[in-house]
């Protein structure tokens, strides 16, 4: 068990590194994935409930530090982020 639990947090990181590489190719902004992972991390347990060891996934925290931000084009306009925003209160 020990051993896929490894190989689920390199999938992890693998498709991380797979997702910034897509927005990249696209064009779109990578800088919301590092804000996105240390938000989670603000509301994670992981690391004082669970030893890395165990973990399927690596900690919010790394995973930020390995997200590269890359200026790129917004996906959506102020204007459809609110109302987004808007249908999912």
């Amino acid at each position: 068990m020990l051993v896929t639990l490894s190989y689920s947090r390199s999938d992890e990181s693998a498709a991380d590194a797979r997702g910034v590489a897509l927005l990249e190719a696209t064009g779109l902004s990578t800088n919301g994935l590092s804000s996105f992972f240390l938000r989670l991390a603000e509301h994670s347990d992981m690391g004082t409930l669970m030893p890395d060891l165990l973990s399927t996934h690596p900690r919010p925290t790394d995973r930020a530090a390995a997200t590269p931000g890359h200026d790129g084009r917004r996906a959506l306009t102020a204007p459809q982020w609110q109302a987004v925003k808007a249908m999912c209160r």
